[in-house]
């Protein structure tokens, strides 16, 4: 075998400019694969996080009456009424769970926020800030002004956008309304003591913060609360783990604990349906990897007609000819996977750090909760399977090509001119 290897490296380079492109082909195929996969895996882990760490959490407790599942990308579905009567047993299950990192009770409901001159719709969002901020980022989000505190009943922290739509800025005063409970119109001042940013603008438009007691008083909840935003060690692992450990001690004819997965289905499936396009891609750069090398290999075949002719002639069995025109193409495989993996390694860290900047397309990404730039993902995986199936492709692609090769009768080989 290793003289087969030896004489098959050696023929490989007899005509270099050929071997060169096929290499080179091979190199960008792989190199394409591999950026897409990073690509499209780091948008899909950018949608998510930014999902979770600005709003949604891992987890979720409700009431078990309340439809927490968004529908299409609304997030304004919140039913002030249907909030937990007693919160007390949901903490102690929380503060049970060892899988639980932080959590944060909140109260959330949907209303107007007017100045003089202008009003929008938003989310009234009711948080303890202390826990909040350990649970999403929107207190690091924080670009002028400040957070607000527990303490404060009469202070609100808002979007950035929000703010330039309202034509207000820090220390100016906004009215909330809203139904309460009882569903009576309430009504509540409060001065704008910081404003926030985050990669979506549309949610900066949407969400208003006040502490919990200030929209427990302003919609007459008391200690109630809507519902319990969760945050889980090793998401990726332990999300269903984490869900059960909290479910089970609790009332099920009470409660609901829900995955982020659950509530927003149709971001999974925007996922899902991003991995089935990669895969068609994936599949594509193969095939057309593979005609390439079939065509290079069956020319070198075709050049080498009366070498492999008299080569049967002295002896050699159909099968060794078979094997030698196979191990040339499985040597150029290996050449091209290794240039490919070592470029497609290189661009996808450099993109991992830089990013890809995007900002023709904010509009759209914004929409689909990501920032103007998208940072590619390094994912071992992309690199062991990417090469493995480009080498098997090479080898697939040497098939024909070297079964030609095998049948050549010697006589009328070697007369071939």
């Amino acid at each position: 075998m290793g003289t087969f290897v030896r004489i098959a490296w050696r023929n490989m380079w007899r005509n270099p400019r050929r071997s060169g492109l096929v290499v080179a082909a091979m190199a960008v195929g792989l190199w394409g694969l591999i950026f897409s996969l990073g690509f499209m895996d780091g948008m899909s882990r950018q949608m998510i996080d930014n999902t979770v760490d600005s709003h949604m959490g891992h987890l979720q407790v409700h009431n078990a009456d309340y439809q927490a599942r968004v529908k299409g990308f609304n997030m304004f579905h919140y039913q002030l009424d249907k909030y937990i009567s007693d919160p007390g047993p949901v903490e102690q299950a929380i503060d049970a769970s060892e899988y639980v990192v932080a959590w944060s009770p909140r109260i959330i409901t949907t209303g107007l926020a007017t100045n003089a001159q202008k009003a929008a719709g938003v989310a009234i969002v009711g948080i303890d800030p202390k826990r909040e901020s350990e649970v999403t980022n929107i207190a690091r989000s924080l670009v002028n002004g400040r957070y607000i505190e527990p303490a404060s009943e009469n202070t609100i922290f808002i979007g950035e956008a929000l703010a330039k739509k309202l034509g207000i800025d820090v220390g100016s005063k906004i009215v909330l309304m809203a139904q309460d409970i009882h569903r009576d119109k309430a009504m509540a001042a409060f001065r704008v003591v910081g404003t926030y940013k985050t990669v979506s603008s549309t949610f900066d438009k949407s969400f208003v913060y006040i502490s919990i007691g200030a929209a427990q008083k302003m919609l007459g909840m008391a200690e109630l609360v809507n519902e319990f935003v969760i945050l889980v060690d090793d998401p990726s692992k332990k999300l269903e783990v984490a869900k059960a450990s909290v479910a089970q001690k609790l009332d099920k004819t009470k409660y609901s604990v829900m995955t982020w997965r659950e509530i927003w289905p149709l971001l999974v499936r925007i996922v899902e349906m991003s991995n089935i396009f990669t895969y068609v891609f994936f599949i594509l750069i193969f095939i057309a990897m593979a005609f390439g090398i079939a065509n290079a290999v069956l020319m070198a075949v075709f050049e080498r007609i009366r070498e492999f002719g008299i080569m049967k002639a002295l002896g050699a069995k159909p099968s060794q000819v078979f094997l030698l025109v196979a191990i040339e193409s499985i040597c150029l495989g290996i050449v091209g996977v290794a240039t490919g993996i070592l470029i497609g390694w290189a661009t996808v860290y450099y993109f991992g750090r830089q990013g890809v900047n995007l900002a023709v397309f904010s509009a759209v990404l914004e929409q689909m909760g990501l920032g103007s730039v998208i940072y590619t993902s390094t994912n071992v995986s992309f690199f062991i399977w990417g090469g493995l199936i480009a080498l098997v492709t090479a080898f697939l692609s040497s098939l024909w090509p070297a079964s030609k090769a095998a049948k050549l009768v010697p006589v009328d080989a070697i007369r071939h001119v």
